[in-house]
């Protein structure tokens, strides 16, 4: 324990004190005496009132006269000889400086001053460990500003002198390490700890999940009735862990009681990473394994779980499970990261009430847990089942676990071998890492759709694409009332981008998703550029379709076959609606706007010269260099979905008079040679939705396209990051 002695520039000494009782200024600095040289606006202002000084630092403060090392055993932070210290004295009526960027920055009451230091040591490298006494869970290397603040009674006049207040301050406030450290707070101090780092935190989810059955294209289709029920609500355990730059701050109440709070620093990200846990113990046998990952896929048939058992290895078992446990893990940090990215600018992350004397052995634990930078202890039980003396204020646990986190479960294939179990049998379980997605396909598509390096992941842009070619082919099958499904279940495809580093015109760029889909108006993309934009961006869209939106897809209220024109009109208005006026590709609107003379007049000749003749058809610019390869890519993607659809179309109309005219279910009908006919009729017309050719898409296209197709009745969901 140092006893602490402030010193003018020429060496003599201004204020010495000794340490009080329990002082974590002075407790946690090693040596005998915290020395420090005070700037010269700080030197006159030691002899006068708090009352009367500014809110603004007093110069640079005092720094410290020597190098040094300031933590306990295993946690040292160092500082240097020169190193700031600064010193601040905030009036009533006025909020503390510097906390307005962590958020709820605190307001000093009437009557009174707070004065308080603040320093930066770093924390010394090569700590195997992110959480430990005196870390916080900040990063070893990196630097983090300790503050220690006292409320000072003026008593009705100006209070007493600053360097009264120093001594006081220096003696005895605290840095929020422990239990202990708290206790010995006066009524009104205060003090935090602000930088980058880890918090962890362990909580039960309750996960809704979300099918997304579908046709697989290289899979040939089954006779018979899709086993597959709307999913259920999980409850699924997870161990997180939150990066990113924040402030853990503490507060002397009265009574006796402590507030903590944990803050994020304004404009700024976190990343998460989450350990998600499928419910079994490392112990489990083969059996008790699958039923478990059965059930978390919607099949608890004895059956159905027997006949994975016995189909899979230990190994592909293994394979399963980890492919489950990561789809959940990335779909619940990304839940994470869209609600503490949105959440209100007021609201703090964590903030949990503290009264010391009811503390018992859990309470006190689950304290210093969270001070080292573990919430686990809080985090984990309800609100209503704390430890004795602890009182939960804010959690934004509580707004993610209210918005319920969506575990989207896309089964390619389940269409055409009608049962999970044999569809997991049969194929491969991936798992997309940008979104969470679980995909459970046939062995073929599998190997299209994993990324080489990681046998467990799908690739994002090529499972987009498959999406839209199997949501295609199942809304025609739905539609045209070939297969049974139950009508709760949902179809569905969605899009995902990020950029690491993400500008103005690519924030732009994602927003355009959201005005062609009516979730925002041109004006509200506008007001929000109005913003800064920095570092990584990320947007998702998804559109789910019920039964009646298939049939949109695929027919006029009069019950004709939608035509070509219908879906080459809703392919160019897409395009028009993605690619705003002043946009920096605006120049793909040119063909695209409906009812322009000019545009319709150049589209018409695009379609009867086709891309070969475009050089020769668009006019300059268009006609070369990039702008033409993206104007054709765009035609191209307009034609092979609107030619699809409507080829699709009128297969499916051809299958439902069949099924009409005879007076049975598709169920019924199964091993009817005529039906089985026209059933491949309808497979055959599907052929070149199934085509490999077929090129990426620009944005969020196909999802425009396919709500536009079932009159906008989509469910859309839009997050933008």
């Amino acid at each position: 324990m140092a006893n602490i002695k402030i010193s003018d520039k020429l060496g003599v000494t201004l204020l010495t004190t000794p340490s009080g009782p329990g002082s974590g200024i002075s407790k946690y600095f090693t040596g005998n005496t915290a020395a420090f040289v005070a700037s010269a606006q700080l030197a006159t202002a030691l002899n006068k009132p708090v009352g009367s000084l500014t809110a603004a630092p007093l110069g640079l403060g005092m720094t410290f006269a020597s190098d040094g090392t300031f933590g306990t055993t295993g946690v040292e932070w160092q500082f240097s000889a020169g190193a700031q210290v600064t010193v601040q004295a905030t009036q009533a009526a006025n909020q503390v400086p510097g906390d307005d960027v962590f958020q709820n920055p605190i307001t000093v009451e009437a009557g009174k001053t707070l004065v308080a230091a603040t320093f930066t040591p770093s924390l010394s490298v090569g700590l195997s460990e992110g959480i430990g006494n005196l870390q916080f869970g900040f990063t070893a290397g990196g630097s983090v500003a300790f503050r220690a603040g006292r409320l000072i009674d003026l008593a009705g006049g100006a209070g007493p002198k600053l360097g009264e207040a120093l001594q006081s301050l220096l003696s005895s406030a605290i840095v929020p390490a422990n239990v202990l450290d708290l206790a010995t707070m006066l009524e009104g101090d205060l003090g935090s700890v602000s930088g980058a780092g880890t918090l962890q935190f362990s909580a039960s989810f309750d996960i809704a999940q979300a099918f997304n059955p579908a046709a697989s294209p290289a899979l040939a289709f089954a006779k018979g009735k899709v086993a597959l029920k709307a999913g259920a609500s999980l409850e699924v355990g997870a161990r997180v862990k939150l990066t990113g730059n924040y402030q853990i701050r503490v507060r002397k109440l009265p009574g006796g009681k402590v507030r903590l709070g944990y803050y994020k620093m304004a404009d700024s990200q976190f990343q998460f990473d989450v350990t998600a846990s499928a419910g079994v113990s490392a112990t489990a046998g083969k059996t008790e394994l699958v039923a478990k990952l059965m059930g978390l896929l919607g099949t608890v048939k004895a059956s159905e779980i027997s006949q994975v058992e016995t189909g899979l290895s230990e190994e592909q078992v293994d394979e399963l499970r980890a492919a489950v446990e990561a789809s959940l893990s990335r779909s619940l940090a990304v839940s994470l990261a869209g609600s503490f990215a949105t959440s209100n600018a007021k609201t703090s992350m964590f903030e949990y009430e503290f009264e010391l004397s009811q503390l018992d052995a859990a309470g006190v634990s689950a304290l210093n847990e969270a001070l080292a930078g573990d919430l686990s202890a809080l985090t984990s039980r309800p609100s209503s089942a704390l430890p004795a003396g602890v009182q939960m204020l804010v959690s934004e646990l509580e707004a993610v676990k209210k918005r319920k986190t969506v575990w989207k479960i896309n089964l390619l294939g389940i269409v055409n071998v009608l049962t999970v179990s044999e569809l997991i049998v049969r194929g491969r379980t991936l798992f997309n890492a940008e979104t969470g997605e679980l995909v459970v396909t046939d062995s073929v598509t599998a190997k299209k759709l994993r990324v080489e390096t990681r046998p467990l992941e799908a690739g994002t842009k090529k499972l987009h694409k498959l999406l839209m070619q199997s949501l295609v082919i199942t809304a025609a099958y739905r539609a045209s009332g070939a297969q049974k499904l139950d009508a709760s279940l949902s179809g569905s495809m969605s899009y995902f981008e990020q950029d690491a580093n993400a500008n103005r015109q690519k924030i732009g760029d994602y927003l355009d998703n959201f005005v062609g889909l009516q979730l925002i108006s041109a004006a509200g993309k506008t007001a929000f550029l109005t913003s800064s934009f920095r570092g990584r961006a990320s947007v998702f869209i998804d559109a789910t379709f019920l039964e009646a939106d298939f049939a949109t897809m695929f027919f006029d209220p009069a019950g004709q076959p939608r035509d070509l024109d219908f879906y080459d009109t809703i392919g160019r208005n897409a395009i028009a609606n993605l690619i705003q006026p002043g946009d920096e590709n605006d120049f793909r609107r040119q063909p695209m706007l409906l009812g322009n003379k000019a545009s319709d007049k150049l589209w018409k000749q695009m379609s009867e010269a086709g891309p070969p003749s475009f050089p020769v058809t668009l006019p300059p610019p268009l006609n070369s260099g990039t702008q033409l390869a993206i104007i054709r890519h765009d035609y191209i993607v307009i034609k092979w979905w609107a030619e699809s659809m409507a080829q699709a179309a009128q297969a499916v109309c051809d299958m439902r008079k069949f099924v009409a005219a005879n007076g049975q279910s598709a169920e019924e009908l199964r091993n009817d040679k005529k039906f089985n006919k026209v059933r491949e009729d309808l497979t055959n017309a599907l052929k070149d939705v199934v085509n490999d050719a077929l090129p990426d898409f620009l944005d969020a296209w196909g999802v425009l396209v396919m709500d536009a197709a079932a009159g906008r009745q989509g469910k859309l969901n839009g997050v933008l990051i």
